[in-house]
């Protein structure tokens, strides 16, 4: 399954998800949010269980009756900088983002460390733009540093297949070299 089918397919859990917590802490039962748009409390529970998604002019109601804006309730979009810092409140529930100010009075995003999940990720992210960078810095011609933007852009658009890819060679190599290293050993023993 391809992340965009399964991004789509999860779409109504990630909405209900913040319709139900929305409502919660709006203090308002199924019911009484469902009076306000004119829906039953099934309906209610089903959009927020991802049994069913809403449309939009539906989800416009919704936020309405819960006093937010739409795109509290929407997957963020991040072109633009409202859907970006909805995606950054998201990241900051489910990964612990942080904000931090800096000397200069600059503010920057911060993860906090914990093995797996996001950190790995942004590990994988950082070790790859740092080899694109360096070799970027080692680059003579124009066409080089193109070429080496190409392929960058290519390992961002291929995310996380190209990893994977390079997890299976990795692994693969491994092996090889564990297989090699006994058929040497056995070697070695007949030598004896």
């Amino acid at each position: 399954m391809d992340h965009v089918d399964f991004e789509n397919l999860s779409a109504a859990d990630r909405v209900g998800y913040r319709i139900q917590k929305t409502r919660k802490e709006r203090d308002l039962s199924r019911a009484e949010l469902g009076q306000k748009v004119g829906l039953s409390a099934d309906r209610i529970q089903q959009y927020e269980n991802g049994t069913r998604k809403p449309k939009d002019d539906l989800l416009k109601k919704i936020a309405a009756a819960l006093e937010v804006e739409t795109a509290a309730l929407a997957d963020p979009v991040v072109t633009s900088n409202i859907g970006a810092m909805y995606a950054f409140f998201e990241m900051e529930e489910r990964y612990g983002l942080e904000l931090r100010k800096e000397s200069g009075g600059k503010i920057s995003l911060f993860f906090p460390f914990s093995e797996g999940g996001i950190n790995t990720c942004l590990k994988e992210w950082y070790t790859r733009r740092e080899e694109y960078l360096s070799d970027l810095e080692k680059a003579s011609s124009k066409e080089e540093k193109e070429a080496l933007t190409r392929e960058y852009h290519f390992w961002e658009w291929n995310y996380p297949t190209v990893l994977a890819k390079e997890n299976s060679r990795k692994l693969r190599e491994s092996y090889l070299k564990k297989k090699l290293q006994e058929i040497e050993d056995e070697l070695k023993k007949l030598e004896d």
